[in-house]
C-alpha cells in the first residue's frame, strides 16, 4: 500500500532549502541497483517542506530459477525447462531519501536513511552570504584578562610565568560566522566580555570546538611549527595544497576558519602564539599573487586585513619516463597585510567548523 512521507529539508545552518527534488529508494547490497520506490516525488517549498509518495512493497527483489517439469502430467512426461520468479528472502528493507538540488550552479545529490521519528534533514552545504568584518565582526579586540581555563587556578608554583591574558581567536572567528548564518546581528559590546559571562562561555566553547574532538588540530599546529619553510616537504608546499580545498569553499560563498602559523619550532615552542582567523573571500591580484580577505579578531572593525600569497618554487620532482623529466613544485610564501603594515606568516590550514545557533540573550 502506498504511503506518504512528509518532512523538511534544510541547509547545514538551519535555513530552508527550496526546490529540492525528493525521492525514496531502497538500499540494496553492493552490485545491485537500489530500488526506486517513488510514485510521486516531492519538491520542497519556501519553508523546506516536502511530501513524497512511495510504495514500500517495491523494495522486494526476486530471483529467477530454472526447473525441469513434465510437459503435461500425467499424459506427457517429457521434461521441459520452466523459469520461475521467487522472492529473495535475504532482501532487507532499508529505505532512504534522495535529495537532488542545484547549489551555486552545481548539481548535487544527498541521501539520508529514513528512521523513526525523524522528519528534518540537513544538506551539507551552507547558503552563501556576504561578509564584512566591520559589520559582522565583533567590535572588541581579542584580548581576555585572566587565564585560558574555565576555572580559577590560584597558588600554583611558577604561576607568574603564565601570561595573565589570552586570546579566543578561533572562538571569535567561529562565532561571527554562527551569528551570520543564524541571521542575527553580532553583539554590540565594545569591551571584551568578562570571564564567566554568557558571551565569554560561548566564545570559549567555540574555541575548543576548533581544536577537534581529541585536540587533533592542536597537534597539527605543533607538527606544522617544526616544518621547514621552502622545501618540497615544507610548510609553503603544504599551504599550497591546503588552499585547493579552501578556495573551493570560498568559491561556494562559504567562510573558512584558518589556523595561521606564526611561530617556528626552531625558535620557540609557544604554540599559543599562533593564531586563527576567518577567511571569507579571495581575489587574484596577478598570475602569481592571491589575496585572502580575513576577519582577524586582533583587528576589530577593519576590512583591510588579508593574507597575501605568492606562488614560489620550492623544489623539483622527477617525472618517470625516458629520459626522466623534472617538474617544478610550487608553494605559497605568505604574509599578512593589515592596511599598510605587513606581518610574516609561515603558512596556514583549514580548521573544523560546524555551525551552531548562538545562545539567546547575547
Amino acid at each position: 500500500m502506498a504511503e506518504n512521507f512528509t518532512g523538511k529539508v534544510l541547509f547545514a545552518n538551519g535555513f530552508p532549502a527550496q526546490n529540492v527534488l525528493v525521492r525514496v529508494f531502497d538500499k540494496d547490497e553492493p552490485g545491485k541497483g537500489d530500488d526506486d520506490l517513488t510514485i510521486n516525488p516531492g519538491r520542497s517549498d519556501r519553508e523546506g517542506k516536502f511530501t513524497v509518495r512511495f510504495e514500500p512493497s517495491r523494495y522486494l527483489d526476486y530471483n529467477t530459477i530454472a526447473t525441469k517439469e513434465p510437459v503435461n502430467l500425467p499424459w506427457d512426461l517429457t521434461l521441459t525447462t520452466h523459469t520461475r520468479r521467487i522472492p529473495d528472502l535475504t532482501d532487507i528493507y532499508l529505505p532512504y531519501l534522495e535529495f537532488r538540488y542545484t547549489f551555486n550552479g552545481r548539481r548535487c545529490i544527498h541521501t539520508a536513511f529514513i528512521v523513526p521519528f525523524q522528519t528534518e534533514f540537513r544538506l551539507p552545504e551552507i547558503p552563501p552570504f556576504d561578509f564584512k568584518p566591520s559589520v559582522h565582526g565583533f567590535k572588541f579586540v581579542n584580548h581576555f584578562s585572566g587565564y585560558p581555563l574555565p576555572f580559577s587556578i590560584p597558588n600554583l608554583p611558577d604561576l607568574s610565568s603564565v601570561g595573565k591574558a589570552y586570546g579566543l581567536c578561533g572562538g571569535m572567528s567561529s562565532a561571527v560566522y554562527d551569528f551570520l548564518l543564524a541571521g542575527r546581528s553580532i553583539p554590540s559590546d565594545i569591551s571584551t566580555p568578562t570571564q564567566g559571562s554568557p558571551l565569554h562561555k560561548y566564545l570559549y566553547r567555540r574555541q575548543v570546538d576548533t581544536f577537534g574532538a581529541l585536540g587533533d588540530y592542536i597537534t597539527k599546529f605543533a607538527q606544522w611549527m617544526v616544518l621547514p619553510d621552502d622545501t618540497i616537504l615544507g610548510i609553503q608546499k603544504r599551504t599550497y595544497d591546503e588552499f585547493e580545498a579552501i578556495h573551493a569553499k570560498l568559491d561556494d560563498g562559504n567562510a573558512v576558519v584558518l589556523g595561521l602559523i606564526y611561530v617556528s619550532g626552531r625558535d620557540s615552542w609557544e604554540i599559543w602564539n599562533n593564531h586563527q582567523a576567518l577567511a571569507y573571500s579571495y581575489s587574484e591580484i596577478s598570475a602569481t599573487t592571491i589575496d585572502i580577505n580575513i576577519y582577524d579578531p586582533n583587528y576589530p572593525q577593519r576590512d583591510d586585513v588579508a593574507i597575501r600569497l605568492e606562488r614560489v618554487p620550492v623544489g623539483t620532482t622527477l617525472i618517470p619516463g625516458v629520459p626522466p623529466r623534472k617538474r617544478t613544485v610550487l608553494g605559497f610564501k605568505c604574509s599578512q597585510k593589515i592596511g599598510e603594515f605587513d606581518k610574516n606568516i609561515r603558512g596556514f590550514f583549514a580548521m573544523p567548523y560546524v555551525p551552531i545557533v548562538p545562545p539567546l540573550g547575547l
